[in-house]
């Protein structure tokens, strides 16, 4: 429950601060905590204009994509292949494609 919580207070957060910054460039850094329920939330984005949600939802979906596709690169990030081995390997592999086409 308390990490729900904490999920929607972060979501609360996130909202808030993309809604600022297509408001507003002054507003860019600024620290708030703010207690509110996801209904509260859901009855904050109805009244907004349907493009300030558009925008809410296309930036919430942004972020979730690149901390997705963050937490793919960490999974297979490795030390023990160089960009040197892999390009090595790339180029042993085009040199056998291109002799089995010779």
């Amino acid at each position: 429950m308390k990490r729900t919580n904490l999920h929607l207070k972060y979501l609360v957060i996130q909202i808030f601060f993309v809604y600022l910054q297509h408001q507003s460039s002054k507003f860019r850094y600024m620290n708030a905590t703010i207690d509110i329920s996801y209904n509260q939330i859901l009855l904050l984005l109805q009244q907004m204009p349907i493009r300030s949600q558009l925008r809410i939802g296309k930036a919430l979906t942004r972020q979730n994509i690149r901390a997705e596709l963050n937490q793919f690169l960490e999974t297979f990030r490795t030390d023990e292949l160089s960009e040197a081995d892999i390009l090595a390997e790339v180029k042993a592999v085009r040199r056998e494609r291109h002799a089995k086409k010779a």
